[in-house]
């Protein structure tokens, strides 16, 4: 799956609300809401509707490619997700993609885990 567009809304400068579109390998189109402290955490609360599996992040690092404004930004997650353990690695302009494009990548990374295992 990846992002194809999203939304992201505060409330009360305590809470953040996510809503994307999913894109997955059969260019199929999903939408999926969420709620969290943060946009991480409203993905993840997003992600949790539509998983099979708990899913918990345990480490987020983000930066720059370059220097610059215009510098593409990479993110790195490490997820818990059904007690398994695994990476995703997003790479895009804006800083809250790239961590979308990460999440669903350790997402995809441990669906794909679970496919060989089975």
């Amino acid at each position: 799956m990846r992002p194809t567009r999203y939304q992201i809304q505060t409330h009360d400068n305590a809470r953040v609300s996510l809503q994307a579109q999913l894109q997955n390998s059969d260019n199929r189109s999903v939408t999926f809401t969420g709620e969290g402290n943060g946009a991480l955490e409203a993905a993840v609360s997003a992600l949790r509707g539509i998983a099979t599996a708990a899913i918990e992040i345990i480490d987020y690092h983000e930066h720059a490619l370059q220097q610059g404004t215009a510098s593409k930004a990479v993110c790195y997650v490490h997820v818990e997700i059904g007690g398994n353990k695994c990476w995703g690695v997003g790479i895009a302009e804006d800083s809250m993609r790239a961590a979308l494009i990460a999440l669903l990548s350790a997402a995809n990374s441990h669906a794909d885990s679970q496919r060989v295992a089975a």
